[in-house]
């Protein structure tokens, strides 16, 4: 048996012409389960319902991104760092009755609130801090509190 060089040639390329016919049925059919969709819609319904779902979560994002940014500088206003600190104020009062409490924000902005007992009284006394600065002169107990305050 004898075949000519024209017959294998047309034997391969008939092989491969099927395969390639094969080949595009197949890639058919994907596409056109990939255009119906899994409901029927369109893929262009199916892409167009998605951009604008991606549209409205952008615009939620943005939103909660200023509403964070928002809480963020309430909270630097508020106070964050408190401490407080019993002393004996005179030496005949005793049972450390006298106290002094330091509130700063964010901003170490804020007070120190000072409460000296006596045995007959007692006298409170606020001395404001700006940027970790007292505006008044401080006592040795309130200065080692707004140092411990500070860090």
């Amino acid at each position: 048996m004898n075949i000519s060089l024209d017959t294998i040639l047309f034997i391969g390329l008939a092989a491969i012409v099927a395969v390639l016919a094969l080949w595009n049925i197949i890639l058919a059919r994907r596409l056109k389960t990939l255009f119906r969709g899994s409901t029927g819609a369109a893929l262009e319904k199916v892409i167009e319902t998605q951009v604008k779902k991606t549209a409205k979560l952008e615009g939620e994002a943005k939103r909660q991104l200023e509403e964070i940014l928002a809480l963020r500088a309430d909270l630097l206003r508020s106070f964050q760092k408190v401490r407080l600190a019993r002393f004996n104020s005179f030496d005949e009062t005793g049972a450390s009755q006298s106290f002094a409490i330091a509130l700063l924000d964010g901003h170490n902005t804020g007070f120190i609130l000072t409460n000296l007992y006596l045995s007959n009284a007692a006298r409170m006394f606020l001395k404001p801090v700006t940027r970790g600065e007292p505006q008044q002169k401080l006592s040795p107990e309130e200065e080692a509190l707004l140092k411990d305050t500070l860090q």
